[in-house]
């Protein structure tokens, strides 16, 4: 039989499983237990500062955007108006990809849009587009090649573009 540690303070459930056949007394136990426990709550207390920060960040940058950008002709020229349904999509998209992937640049687009932009120098870039709509549009520039497309979103990310991120960062 094994002895599991469920991680403290954690969104999912996660366990410190130990190979059947070792015994700790009690007082062992509460040893390990709470080294274990500070341990992850380490862990888990650096990355969610360092992860609030971008997030925190973000949701800044969203809303600023939205104050400028919602009304008619925000760009003095026939620009369509954020949607709230852009920004949340928006939100959404950067709340998944935080963990795993710089900030992007986040900037209001003309057909009322809000467009997430990740730049590695004059040859490559990755320009990720959402309207409200449930659909992602992208276009990339990989050295002397390109790549554009759109996706259906409901929330997940859609493989094509997780692919396009990584070959960004490769």
């Amino acid at each position: 039989m094994s002895t599991a540690y469920a991680c403290l303070d954690a969104d999912h459930s996660s366990f410190f499983s130990m190979p059947s056949g070792l015994v700790f007394d009690q007082e062992s136990r509460s040893i390990l237990y709470s080294k274990l426990r500070d341990a992850i709550r380490s862990l888990w207390y650096d990355e969610t500062i360092s992860r609030g920060a971008h997030l925190l960040e973000a949701e800044e940058a969203l809303l600023q955007i939205y104050r400028e950008c919602s009304g008619p002709r925000w760009d003095a020229y026939d620009a369509e108006p954020i949607s709230v349904a852009a920004i949340n999509e928006a939100r959404i998209i950067i709340h998944k990809l935080i963990s795993a992937f710089e900030m992007p640049e986040i900037v209001p687009e003309a057909n009322g849009g809000i467009g997430l932009e990740w730049r590695m120098g004059k040859e490559k870039a990755l320009v990720l587009v959402v309207t409200g709509k449930r659909r992602i549009e992208y276009a990339g520039i990989f050295g002397s090649g390109k790549v554009h497309g759109s996706e259906y979103f409901e929330g997940i990310l859609p493989a094509p573009f997780i692919g396009l991120l990584r070959r960004l960062y490769s």
